[in-house]
């Protein structure tokens, strides 16, 4: 297919744009991430589609063109992470998030990796607070006692995630303490992949 437009155009485009590393903003954070394979093999087939039947592509993906409003959430060509904020998980199909607001649909299969924010935020690195309003408590709760848990380099290690709370430790300090990972639909922390 010719006039199709697929992953690797958009990485390519992404690329070109200075986003070699780059969290977008959403409207949505979903039910978690879709980590895409990122070999040009791949992305060679990858397809978008407007509907949850995979059978009418999505025309404002699929152009000659780099489409500059397709990007996703988390973005990382050194690594080869390239993750959509998926809505809707089935064994099908997922429903993604492709810019700030609009969706689409892809196929489940090899490819594609489910991963819900829990194991997102726990299997990764670590997290950092941009937002120092955002402010370490003893317990899980706006309620809970504020905790100095503050250091130079502001790197968290996460030890358990409860609902919109993330337990973490400074690892100078060796002290834990809870922070709110997000608000609503609003990523409040720097995921470290």
């Amino acid at each position: 297919m010719k006039n199709t437009f697929t992953l690797f155009l958009l990485l390519i485009s992404l690329v070109s744009q200075g986003q070699s590393s780059s969290e977008n903003k959403t409207d949505k954070l979903g039910i978690g991430i879709i980590a895409i394979a990122t070999t040009k093999e791949v992305l060679d087939k990858f397809i978008f589609y407007k509907d949850k039947e995979l059978k009418t592509l999505s025309k404002n993906v699929f152009t000659n063109k780099p489409d500059k409003n397709i990007y996703p959430k988390f973005y990382k060509s050194e690594e080869k992470i390239c993750y959509f904020v998926c809505t809707e998980n089935t064994s099908n199909y997922f429903k993604i998030v492709v810019n700030k607001s609009d969706e689409v649909y892809i196929v489940n299969d090899t490819n594609t990796v489910f991963k819900s924010w829990d194991l997102l935020l726990s299997k990764s690195k670590g997290v950092i607070r941009p937002d120092k309003q955002n402010l370490f408590r003893s317990e899980p709760s706006d309620m809970g006692a504020i905790v100095n848990l503050v250091s130079k380099d502001e790197n968290y290690k996460v030890l358990a995630v409860k609902g919109d709370w993330i337990k973490v430790q400074n690892e100078k300090k060796q002290k834990e303490a809870w922070i709110r990972w997000r608000w609503k639909d609003r990523l409040l922390i720097e995921v470290l992949f």
